[in-house]
């Protein structure tokens, strides 16, 4: 893993931005851009200004002391792929990455999504 990157994590009402470095959480933000807010505004225009406000405050503070991560991860349960193009999709130029992409990595939240109220659990019975 990088010395140093980004972590987006969603909830259902929050994103909370973070710049770890070595191993330690450098900076922390939180935004009222969680799933909801996104799906409300049909994951368009306007989520995806969101979320680049969002990265672009924390790229802003990060600059002033270091180069700012090229390696993003995000911690999510829902959107995954969407998340992921988008902010792979971005330009950042007015950074200096040394002309590398960025690397978005999506982290295994570990929970699954219910649906209808239903788990994916396996349920056995007898006829």
């Amino acid at each position: 893993m990088p010395s140093h990157y980004a972590l987006l994590s969603f909830s259902d009402n929050l994103l909370v931005v973070s710049y770890v470095s070595d191993n330690e959480m450098m900076l922390r933000y939180e935004h009222p851009y969680g799933h909801r807010y996104l799906e409300s505004q049909a994951l368009g225009a306007s989520a995806l200004s969101s979320i680049d406000n969002a990265l672009v405050s924390l790229f802003e503070q990060v600059s002033l002391y270091d180069r700012i991560p090229t390696t993003i991860h995000i911690e999510t349960s829902r959107n995954r792929e969407w998340l992921k193009n988008v902010i792979e999709s971005r330009s950042y130029t007015q950074f200096f990455t040394f002309g590398k992409p960025f690397c978005v990595t999506l982290l295994d939240t570990g929970s699954s999504p219910s649906y209808a109220r239903h788990s994916q659990t396996l349920q056995s019975f007898k006829i």
